[in-house]
């Protein structure tokens, strides 16, 4: 997740001996025919180039239509990053993106984290659930996953973060536990609980908070000074 988490979240060698010293002259002798009788190198190598081509004959070969939807999968990708990367730089305002009205470019670090709530398909989804609704006065309608109402008493109260420490498991399956400052593990647990509480289960795959979610989390347990911050990465 961030550097908030002290977790970012066997090989064996062989070996050949030479043991052409231990031969003796009739078994050189016999080894050098046998090496007579044996295809070739190159032969062999040749074949084998063969046989695996010949794995792949019957795979289907990429049409055009296939080519011309992966053109514009990694075009439209290009362009979406170009987009993030100018929300980050602050070079589009928060105020031209934001639509929860929540969302801040100040405390962001990387184009991954700058998504509105009302961007992403899961925290939409999770305020038009029959829970929320249930919990909300009728007629009221929520515009940002912050307001979500488990999203204080789940994701922002300190105790209920101490007591979840223990339920999270980095990528090495080890427990997460306090190496540095109280708020670098809160703001860890934090990104855990609130992926909870919008995704439900997400098991080993991991998806960004919204921009709204990382501001309140970080101004509520902000950084030490001796801290840095890198922000969401997919390998921790």
């Amino acid at each position: 997740m961030s550097s908030s988490e002290e977790f970012s979240d066997s090989s064996t060698e062989g070996y050949l001996s030479d043991d052409s010293e231990c031969l003796d002259f009739q078994e050189i002798e016999t080894e050098e025919r046998a090496n007579q009788e044996l295809p070739s190198e190159s032969s062999t190598s040749d074949q084998e180039t063969d046989s695996e081509l010949q794995a792949y004959t019957d795979e289907p070969l990429a049409d055009e239509e296939w080519l011309k939807n992966y053109r514009q999968q990694q075009e439209e990708k290009s362009n979406q990053e170009e987009v993030l990367k100018k929300r980050l730089a602050d070079e589009t305002k928060t105020c031209d993106w934001c639509e929860c009205g929540n969302c801040s470019q100040e405390l962001l670090r990387n184009i991954s984290e700058c998504y509105c709530c009302q961007e992403l398909d899961g925290c939409v989804e999770s305020l038009a659930s029959d829970l929320v609704q249930e919990a909300l006065p009728e007629g009221q309608n929520l515009s940002c996953i912050t307001d979500h109402p488990g999203f204080k008493p789940v994701v922002l109260d300190i105790w209920s973060l101490r007591m979840a420490v223990s339920r999270f498991n980095t990528k090495e399956k080890k427990t997460y536990k306090q190496t540095g400052s109280e708020e670098r593990l809160m703001r860890a647990v934090a990104y855990r609980q609130f992926s909870r509480l919008a995704y439900e289960f997400l098991g080993k795959k991991r998806i960004p908070l919204p921009a709204c979610a990382y501001t309140i989390i970080r101004r509520t347990y902000p950084l030490q000074d001796y801290e840095e911050l890198t922000g969401f990465d997919l390998d921790q």
